[in-house]
């Protein structure tokens, strides 16, 4: 990118300059005017053709290095995705509605009152994490259990539009969009254990060692469902 930018730079300078050239011969005699004529239209030309080569070049060079980047990060995605290690299963596992009503109901549980960010996850087998309160095709509105968060599931174009609130009176607002029904169920687990610890962030580590709900998803459906 640099290099196209000396490059576009040393093409303009040398434009004004031939243009400066040639609005002198008109001081010239016509001798002069005719030998300098034919040299300064065969430099110009050069410079052109010398320009648009480079430009092609790096555009050409950019083009190879963009697709080899999409390959390796496609590729790097397809080796997590395609086995799942922790079931020992071929292929995606793909995250339904079902599984989405089946979920288990969590809470959190600090060390201590002056502590909130540290403690344990703990589960309720028995009871659901979620509430439907409506459902039509791909679009569902959801409440959780654990924090009383609203949820508006809006599917088009591929993708679920998010609408959030705190209350069930509240009124809904625009939170994201996420193209998956299993990356949506991950950003609401990921969002209710931030209330849950007094809207505090910790480390990966602690999720985990806290027994997330978030990372228990991820051993059993992988990173893609």
């Amino acid at each position: 990118m640099l290099t196209t930018a000396y490059l576009y730079l040393y093409y303009c300078i040398l434009f004004i300059l031939l243009n400066l050239l040639d609005y002198n011969k008109g001081n010239n005699d016509s001798q002069n005017y005719h030998k300098t004529e034919i040299p300064l239209q065969k430099c110009h030309i050069f410079s052109i053709l010398l320009f648009t080569y480079y430009q092609h070049l790096w555009y050409s060079t950019a083009c190879v290095s963009s697709w080899r980047s999409y390959y390796a990060r496609n590729n790097y995605i397809f080796q997590l995705t395609t086995v799942n290690q922790n079931t020992s299963t071929k292929g995606i596992i793909m995250f339904t509605f079902d599984d989405l009503k089946s979920m288990e109901l969590t809470s959190f549980v600090p060390y201590s009152s002056t502590c909130m960010t540290r403690g344990k996850i703990v589960y309720f087998p028995e009871k659901e994490y979620f509430t439907i309160l409506s459902s039509a095709g791909k679009n569902i509105e959801i409440m959780s259990n654990n924090t009383g968060h609203c949820w508006n599931l809006m599917y088009e174009k591929n993708c679920y539009t998010i609408m959030h609130k705190h209350e069930l009176n509240d009124p809904y607002h625009y939170q994201t969009c996420i193209g998956s029904l299993y990356d949506v169920v991950l950003y609401i687990v990921g969002h209710d254990e931030y209330q849950m610890r007094n809207r505090h962030n910790v480390s990966v580590e602690e999720e985990k060692r806290s027994g997330s709900y978030f990372w228990k998803l991820i051993d059993i459906y992988g990173l893609t469902a």
